[in-house]
């Protein structure tokens, strides 16, 4: 059995590898770009074209990050947290897929909200379920949903 507590990954200090830091980033890239068009217009995309691809990324986004429960649980001794972690982690897919039924300007304001919910329920398991997301994880996605979150409120702050 894996021991979340020994492993050598887990340690707070440990540094976020390049290998999941620059990809991390580097998906950051579609979403400003997006965001960009529509602030800008006269681009590839209208504002309206725009604001659909970045709604459409943005779920994309929030399904892949709400899938990261679904890895971490089958690694975990099955127990209630294991299980309510694969019930949550198709819930932010579901969310998603929900939300692109939307207008676009509502669309874009659920995913904002949905990006905070996932980061939540991440910060509660980092203390219910110490060990089971690993420390640079945690600091990974938190920098990460800040940068969305920040991008795709100014988006709807600018297009209301």
């Amino acid at each position: 059995m894996y021991d979340f507590h020994q492993s050598t990954h887990n340690k707070p200090d440990e540094p976020i590898p390049r290998a999941a830091l620059i990809p991390g980033l580097l998906g950051l890239v579609p979403i400003l770009v997006l965001s960009w068009t529509i602030i800008s217009p006269g681009g590839f995309l209208n504002s309206s074209q725009a604001l659909m691809a970045l709604n459409s990324y943005a779920a994309i986004i929030l399904t892949f990050v709400g899938a990261l429960w679904w890895g971490l649980a089958a690694r975990t001794p099955k127990s209630l947290i294991s299980h309510s972690m694969l019930v949550w982690s198709v819930v932010p897919a579901l969310f998603a897929w929900s939300v692109m039924l939307m207008a676009s300007r509502t669309a874009l304001n659920a995913l904002i909200a949905g990006f905070i919910v996932q980061w939540s329920l991440d910060s509660v398991m980092m203390y219910v379920a110490a060990g089971i997301l690993p420390f640079w994880v945690y600091r990974l996605r938190t920098i990460l949903t800040l940068l969305v979150v920040s991008i795709l409120t100014f988006t709807a702050w600018y297009i209301h």
